[in-house]
């Protein structure tokens, strides 16, 4: 963790008390954007063949960073050129896999948080640049992961969220968000599962999300496909705090079993201080996949939604790419995906986003 992290963790033992926080159950529904285009990915790299689930995108300096922990490999772009500098497997250091994996974007840190093992690995950009396996850090014991758990560490300590099984018969014991000291000591919590039913479809929501935390560590999302839910939180001071909720699926259906009537929503999501990125999709239905004759499935999450920290809808750009992960370089007005063309080739894709007005 930050050493920043350690003393305001610290600092916070003594002038915050234990936080207990809930989510309202009022929903948002519909997603109305400021501005809608099309645009393309143009192919950056040459083809991937890392796992890219549970990976993450990001810039740092002049490098795009892509870290995939299934395969714990690490690939460095030249961002302006697309060239690859170096791929990288850290399993030399470790057996075992990882659940989840966090890129810092101001220091250029790599956390790989592993599920089978219970251990987390850490390394930096410009280390493994000059020095290889080398520069990954020390391994330490993180207690172990509940299933498809995620963790990153903030200025105010490690934010844990954990999802729930559809197949277990009892979740209260499983607080859905955590904010932890570098001593283990709670700081912050929210328990409840606000939209969770009383079935096996009700838990499918939590099952998986996507997280991502603003750069300047004061905010972050989740977003959850099913339902198509994207849920915003402030973790000023330390406290976690819930801001708003939205769904992009109408209330009425927000229920709907996990059924051919499914509408795929969200693949992906990244932060900046300003706005949240993510991979979208909002109209393809379960029954489009499992009914299509032509011996092509159509592609999924082809747009990118962006949205203030409100959860107002900005723009939205439609794309003929299926994207798996995504991040943004708003200096430069341009988003990096991974992404896939129609035949299953998967790459870095690069595309110019048109300049922001004032209103967004």
């Amino acid at each position: 963790m930050k050493p920043i992290a350690r003393i305001i963790s610290l600092m916070l033992i003594y002038v915050l008390p234990f936080v207990s926080c809930s989510v309202s159950k009022n929903i948002t529904a519909g997603h109305d954007f400021h501005e809608e285009y099309s645009a393309e990915f143009k192919r950056f790299s040459a083809n991937i063949i890392s796992n890219t689930v549970h990976s993450k995108l990001s810039v740092y300096k002049s490098y795009l960073v892509l870290a995939c922990p299934v395969d714990l490999t690490v690939y460095i772009y030249d961002k302006n050129r697309g060239k690859c500098i170096m791929s990288c497997s850290l399993s030399q250091k470790r057996g075992g896999t990882s659940g989840c994996c966090n890129i810092d974007s101001e220091t250029g840190v790599l956390d790989f948080f592993g599920m089978s093992d219970y251990t987390y690995v850490s390394a930096q950009v410009d280390s493994l640049i000059s020095y290889g396996v080398l520069a990954v850090n020390t391994e330490y014991s993180t207690g172990g992961l509940a299933g498809n758990t995620f963790i990153t560490d903030t200025k105010y300590g490690r934010l844990t969220v954990n999802n729930i099984n559809m197949f277990w018969e009892d979740s209260s014991g499983v607080p859905r968000i955590q904010l932890k000291n570098t001593s283990g000591i709670q700081l912050s919590v929210i328990k409840d599962y606000p939209f969770l039913e009383d079935s096996k479809q009700g838990r499918l929501r939590y099952n998986w999300d996507y997280l991502a935390v603003s750069p300047d560590n004061e905010k972050f999302v989740l977003c959850y496909n099913s339902g198509g839910i994207l849920d915003i939180f402030c973790l000023k001071n330390g406290a976690i705090k819930h801001i708003a909720a939205r769904t992009y699926i109408n209330l009425d259906s927000l229920y709907v079993s996990y059924n051919e009537r499914h509408i795929y929503t969200y693949a992906d999501v990244f932060a900046t201080n300003k706005r949240i990125y993510t991979a979208f999709d909002g109209k393809t239905q379960k029954s489009d996949i499992l009914n299509h004759t032509n011996g092509e499935s159509p592609l999924l999450y082809k747009n990118v939604a962006i949205y203030d920290w409100k959860g107002n809808g900005l723009v939205r750009i439609l794309t003929d790419s299926s994207i798996e992960k995504l991040c943004a370089d708003e200096e430069y007005n341009v988003l990096y995906g991974v992404v896939k063309d129609e035949n299953g080739n998967k790459f870095i894709g690069q595309l110019r986003m048109r300049k922001y007005n004032r209103k967004q």
